[in-house]
């Protein structure tokens, strides 16, 4: 009786994915694990012949979390567009949850089934051998925001720096002098390119660099929170928010501190922001849904040009609704 893939993975108590990879690719299974596969497969002889790849049918995407409602949004729009333009294609999903070992394994699940080309919202910790990443012949298209250890080929990126900059001389342009950013985590590139663009708005304006603070964390709640609770607020004129949960956090300190804006500081923030103070939020924000139509046209081309190569930087939008300057 011919043994199946199924069975060899059940003796050897195994995903059938794991048995995949060690007829694939044996080094992406851990030596223990393979030289059991290995021997059961010895054991009742099977061979396997690698199908004919006619067309491929599948499209991978890698994402952190879904609860992210920026990356909601983009994906949200992209399958909408995706059902129209690719019907012989269908979406494969890997959730990542923010980690970098879960990420390198959906990496390779989607590999294992042969994805015609592989989208990665990546996470925001440092990729896990990225050596493996830069060697691979699969489109990757990297959405948001890349990792510098591995030059997107293939990118539709939001463009931190201008983003930052313009909530910067914003402010500025209201005569504010002291800022506090509170960012993201020191190691993510977007959360650099934001002080960047931060510092690159201070030199223009001339506001001394002693003023200004930035303090990194994660993209969480309890860092706005902590950040706003512990920080002496008397040495700043306006803060800017990494993003719209950061903003959650520091908005619902500010209350509990008894500070109103635009009376007492000024405020922007990144994504938009719903608040509960008696001044709406001004907001510097990229659109998921530009991000998303643009995905459309790269991937659209990539499964066509093999050689295809473009990284495409959106900018922000910004609404002013009166908390950009300190009353």
């Amino acid at each position: 009786m011919k043994v199946t893939i199924k069975q060899i993975a059940e003796e050897a108590g195994v995903s059938t994915v794991t048995v995949s990879r060690v007829l694939h690719d044996p080094s992406l299974v851990k030596e223990a694990s393979r030289k059991k596969i290995q021997s059961i497969i010895a054991k009742y002889k099977y061979s396997y012949t690698s199908p004919v790849r006619v067309k491929q049918k599948y499209i991978g995407i890698i994402i952190p979390e879904i609860s992210n409602i920026f990356f909601a949004k983009i994906i949200n729009s992209f399958i909408l567009a995706f059902d129209e333009k690719f019907s012989d294609h269908e979406l494969i999903f890997s959730y990542s949850y923010d980690s970098p070992e879960k990420e390198f394994q959906g990496l390779n699940f989607l590999l294992s089934q042969q994805c015609a080309a592989i989208i990665i919202i990546p996470s925001s910790r440092p990729l896990i051998n990225p050596e493996f990443w830069l060697s691979q012949t699969t489109p990757i298209i990297w959405v948001e925001r890349s990792w510098d250890s591995v030059p997107p080929r293939l990118g539709v990126l939001s463009n931190k720096e201008t983003a930052a900059y313009e909530a910067t001389i914003t402010l500025a342009q209201h005569n504010i002098k002291s800022i506090l950013l509170i960012n993201g985590p020191v190691q993510l590139p977007t959360a650099q390119a934001r002080t960047k663009g931060m510092e690159k708005g201070i030199q223009e304006y001339n506001l001394s660099p002693n003023q200004q603070k930035v303090l990194y964390g994660s993209f969480a709640w309890e860092h706005g929170y902590t950040s706003v609770k512990q920080e002496d607020l008397s040495q700043y004129d306006a803060i800017i928010a990494g993003n719209g949960t950061i903003a959650q956090g520091a908005l619902q300190a500010l209350y509990e501190k008894n500070i109103s804006i635009p009376k007492d500081i000024a405020f922007i923030s990144f994504d938009e922001t719903a608040s509960f103070h008696l001044s709406p939020i001004s907001t510097i924000y990229f659109s998921g849904e530009e991000m998303a139509a643009e995905l459309i046209q790269v991937l659209e081309k990539a499964l066509v040009y093999k050689d295809f190569s473009h990284v495409y930087y959106l900018n922000a939008h910004k609404i002013l609704r009166g908390s950009e300057f300190r009353a």
